[in-house]
């Protein structure tokens, strides 16, 4: 047996208002419903929404509440396990931050270098407090 038939689907985001963080995947990513359900496995209202081949599964329990560390700093957020943020990459980073500025959206920060050789990054926040990371990876020269 092997790994063969395995594809990457989706990463799993848990919401505290599932309309809410639609609008917001749709208005601020573009992001579109691709499948909706409910989960007996979880008992979660479950809605995967696709942008291109990238998939986000917002999941909604009754009784959800938003995570205590979802206020943490990015740079130590790193001395704990898990997944830390949602990533996407772009060629123009100064356009998506400027069009981000005007979805009126929480930034940790605009246009950051993240390292010498020039991997920079503008990182903003959902609305539940998931790290949304946007990155600009050096040209090659």
């Amino acid at each position: 047996m092997t790994q063969a038939g395995l594809e990457f689907d989706n990463v799993a985001v848990s919401v505290t208002d599932l309309d809410r963080s639609l609008e917001w995947y749709e208005r601020v990513l573009g992001f579109q419903v691709f499948y909706r359900t409910f989960s007996t496995a979880v008992g979660a209202e479950l809605v995967v929404i696709q942008r291109g081949g990238a998939r986000i599964e917002l999941l909604l329990k009754d009784g959800a509440r938003r995570n205590p560390e979802a206020d943490v700093v990015p740079g130590p957020h790193l001395l704990t396990t898990g997944v830390k943020a949602i990533v996407f990459r772009t060629d123009d980073l100064e356009g998506i931050t400027e069009y981000l500025e005007s979805c009126d959206v929480t930034f940790d920060w605009k246009v950051r270098t993240l390292s010498a050789d020039g991997l920079r990054s503008t990182m903003i926040r959902d609305p539940d407090g998931v790290l949304i990371n946007v990155l600009s990876y050096p040209t090659a020269t």
